[in-house]
């Protein structure tokens, strides 16, 4: 017996973004009066609420989106308390119980907290450059954090995006509900859509927990 925890943020009008990128827009499209059917079309970054990152998003001529093998969205996952670690980093290779080459790795910092707050951009504790390489050297399939970023707020040219995505790592952000994984096994489902030559794609990201039976 399986449960399902949603690790996404829902996509709506006036919802948190990165300033350099534009405010979603939900736009009713067709009405029952006069088209029989009602719809809406969606204005927003492919970099909006909970996404994954592809290489091309940093690597010059790297993988877009639609490229990316559908074995990494659907893998074996461990979530990793860094929760008061101010700077991610040290220490991460020590951190990793259960962790085997080829799992996801999901960055619980507690930031999700502060979703919807100028803090939530402005100190966004990421992942050091030193814990990105770790994660590289020891094969995660994808990394995901509950922050706007892997990388710490104000770090200079993304240090972190370039070493995950340069090695073919995808690089998931703006996920939630991370503490609840802390120390529990379970199966990481995050399926980006097929936007050809996109640098990212919001995903909907869920956690399938093994239940004990009893």
């Amino acid at each position: 017996m399986s449960k399902l925890l949603d690790l996404s943020r829902p996509i709506e009008p006036g919802m948190p973004m990165l300033p350099v990128y534009p405010s979603v827009q939900v736009v009713p499209w067709t009405m029952f009066e006069t088209h029989g059917f009602r719809s809406e079309a969606l204005f927003a970054s492919t970099h909006t609420g909970t996404h994954v990152n592809a290489p091309l998003h940093f690597v010059d001529g790297g993988a877009d989106v639609s490229s990316l093998r559908l074995e990494a969205f659907i893998v074996d996952a461990v979530a990793v308390d860094v929760s008061g670690v101010r700077v991610v980093g040290g220490g991460l290779r020590d951190r990793l119980e259960g962790f085997r080459r080829g799992m996801g790795v999901l960055l619980y910092t507690g930031w999700e907290d502060l979703y919807g707050s100028e803090r939530y951009f402005s100190e966004n504790p990421g992942l050091t450059v030193e814990g990105a390489r770790v994660l590289v050297e020891l094969g995660a399939s994808i990394v995901g954090i509950d922050g706007p970023s892997v990388d710490p707020a104000g770090a200079e040219g993304f240090p972190a995006h370039r070493a995950l995505l340069s090695s073919g790592i995808p690089v998931i952000e703006n996920l939630c509900n991370l503490k609840q994984l802390v120390g529990k096994k379970f199966k990481l489902i995050a399926l980006p859509l097929k936007i050809r030559g996109a640098t990212a794609s919001p995903v909907r990201a869920v956690a399938v927990l093994e239940e004990s039976k009893t």
